[in-house]
């Protein structure tokens, strides 16, 4: 989820895989109420950001119909 993409911070996720594809403009990312306008390209990046990170490899899949 968004929410999960901005919040939680995980070792070790060699995989992400994108059900759909954010849209844009999207409100509130975090849940948290606090009117943040993301883009859709920003969110993506956070969430295929869960992966490959501190120099480990990883893939990111996206489904797009």
């Amino acid at each position: 989820t968004d929410v999960g993409a901005r919040g939680l911070d995980m070792d070790g996720v060699g995989m992400v895989i994108n059900w759909d594809l954010p849209r844009n403009p999207k409100e509130d990312a975090t849940g948290g109420g606090n009117d943040i306008i993301t883009t859709a390209e920003e969110t993506y990046i956070h969430r295929v950001g869960r992966t490959a990170r501190m120099g480990r490899g990883g893939v990111a899949i996206s489904f797009v119909t």
